[in-house]
């Protein structure tokens, strides 16, 4: 898998893991991330994640970082304004 870590424009720290989804469902990235949460920045604000994931029933009591679905996003940045 490929992570991609950084801050966004409002200097929020996020993370995006980019997955093949025909090898791996969000069981085995709920698995990936468990075992690799260590290594994200500490002060994680959001997770991007491509396809459908389970990755908030998995914070951490006290952990404030949320993952959103990345399609939306990206079409909604990308078409916005298109007609």
């Amino acid at each position: 898998m490929l992570v991609f870590a950084g801050a966004n424009a409002e200097r929020r720290e996020c993370a995006v893991p980019w997955r093949n989804l025909d090898d791996m469902d969000a069981n085995a990235l709920d698995s990936w991330f468990a075992r690799n949460r260590a290594r994200l920045p500490d002060l994680l604000n959001v997770v991007w994640v491509k396809g459908d994931h389970t990755l908030n029933a998995m914070r951490a009591k006290g952990e404030s970082r949320s993952a959103e679905t990345i399609e939306p996003a990206f079409r909604e940045s990308t078409f916005d304004g298109a007609d």
